[in-house]
């Protein structure tokens, strides 16, 4: 809407008490109302002539001859000057340039405070003068202000049928998109969770759950997903099934080689027995003892025949326990009053599973080191189990080891000499244990030179088939 008004006010005046003068110049007002106050310019001469003009330092509502004006007036002494603006000029502009035909214009004083006083005007939409109550009666569109410049506010209202008639179609069409948009607010919000947020939790909580160790674990595909996430969805099922198959593959691969390195451990074991007995065997070749040659031979049999039956792993101690005591009559054949044995057993060890010669290699170990030494050995075997670990204990009595030696048994370590390894069977007997309990298996020893040495070895005491036992251990030394 523009107002049009060449004019900065429609009335300006100033009149000095010194000199007795007044002067008023008016501009030309197109409300007719308006031209019989100019017409009688006495009317507004008795008005400059009261007190009252000196409250409106501000812009405030005046009413002159039933005529409604603007008025602001300056004061320099007994000199005044200002200026008059018609509100009913201005209410008669703005209903020519408005469209709407229940327009109601109306003006108000305030109070210092800022408070609406109870002095209005204004017209009713029909365009009588008069007092005018604020808002008219019905549903109407009201626009009100405050002016910044003055004490008094302006406001404007049509009828609420009319102020949306007028509207366009494109105010109309983003008003309905706008409620349309606030109506949609609960359904996108929905749809956001169901399609964005609801699949993104789940694969959020499937690589938690894979990665909490449910290999497997697989996302279902839902009607309702997207293709994005349903692509989301079967990459992570098969990125799941690859580190399921690469685990296994792994699984296998590790198991293979500790196969190996059993097989080769026990390869190890052989050659370094078969190497005493041959040299025992050719030794009674060289006296002609052939009566110790045929126990020898009969005992090497057995050992074989222990060693290979079956193909087993882990055979019962009383197997083993039995080969030790003929190892003994052998080692007592060939050294004469040098050792003398005495066995301890408990007779529920004897059902303990153990590798084969894992206690022979120790026993064996001794005569390795009585050679030249010049006083009787006595060797001490002790088994006994609580039913949870049976315990393996032998002791001699003979040249014992360095400190620094049985220091670094305890740890596992096992030191070289002369690029030949010293203890091998012993070395191998350790590792053997570790392939098939882990931690479940210990092997101390405490010696002192001079003084003897003792071995101690711990183990499981369940009795269980080899499988079982091989299977389990594995995979427990694997992870």
């Amino acid at each position: 809407m523009i107002v049009e008004n060449d004019a900065f006010a429609d009335v300006l005046f100033w009149q000095s008490g010194k000199y007795g003068r007044t002067y008023i110049g008016m501009s030309s007002l197109e409300n007719g109302k308006c031209g019989r106050i100019f017409d009688c310019k006495e009317i507004l001469k008795a008005w400059l002539e009261t007190e009252e003009k000196g409250r409106y330092n501000l812009w405030g509502i005046v009413e002159i001859e039933g005529m409604t004006w603007l008025a602001k007036v300056y004061q320099y002494n007994d000199f005044y000057y200002g200026s008059l603006i018609s509100l009913d000029e201005m209410e008669h502009q703005l209903k020519k340039a408005c469209a709407y035909s229940g327009l109601a214009v109306s003006f108000s004083e305030l109070n210092p405070g800022g408070m609406e006083q109870g002095k209005q005007t204004g017209t009713q939409p029909d365009g009588q003068p008069g007092e005018y109550p604020g808002r008219p009666s019905g549903k109407r569109l009201v626009v009100e202000k405050e002016s910044k410049m003055g004490n008094f506010r302006m406001q404007v209202s049509v009828p609420f049928s009319q102020g949306y008639t007028n509207l366009s179609a494109l105010q109309i069409l983003c008003m309905g998109f706008v409620f349309l948009y606030i109506l949609l607010i609960p359904v996108l919000i929905y749809l956001i969770h169901r399609m964005v947020l609801n699949p993104l939790a789940r694969v959020s909580g499937a690589m938690e759950r894979l990665k909490g160790g449910e290999q497997d674990y697989r996302l279902s595909v839902q009607p309702h997903e997207s293709e994005e996430f349903t692509a989301i969805g079967e990459t992570f099922n098969g990125m799941a099934d690859r580190i399921s198959e690469l685990k296994i593959a792994n699984y296998e691969k590790e198991l293979e080689r500790q196969r190996i390195e059993l097989k080769n451990l026990q390869l190890q074991i052989r050659p370094h027995f078969l190497m005493n007995m041959f040299n025992l065997l050719y030794s009674f070749a060289q006296i002609e003892n052939y009566q110790n040659i045929q126990k020898l031979a009969l005992y090497l049999s057995e050992y074989f025949r222990y060693i290979f039956q079956s193909g087993k792993e882990l055979q019962p101690f009383s197997l083993e326990i039995n080969l030790i005591q003929k190892y003994m009559e052998i080692a007592e054949m060939r050294y004469p009053g040098c050792v003398e044995a005495v066995y301890e057993v408990d007779p529920e060890a004897m059902e303990t599973f153990v590798p084969p010669l894992l206690i022979h290699n120790f026993v064996e170990n001794i005569f390795k080191h009585i050679v030249g030494y010049d006083k009787k050995i006595h060797l001490r075997i002790e088994v006994y189990t609580d039913g949870e670990e049976t315990t393996f204990m032998i002791a001699d009595d003979g040249p014992g080891m360095s400190r620094e030696m049985a220091e670094g048994i305890n740890r596992g370590i096992f030191r070289k000499k002369e690029d030949d390894r010293v203890h091998v069977g012993i070395e191998n007997s350790y590792r053997r244990m570790k392939y098939f309990y882990g931690e479940r298996g210990s092997l101390t020893v405490v010696s002192e030179p001079g003084e003897g040495t003792c071995f101690t070895i711990v183990i499981p005491a369940k009795s269980r088939a080899k499988e079982e036992i091989t299977n389990d251990d594995t995979e427990r030394g694997i992870q």
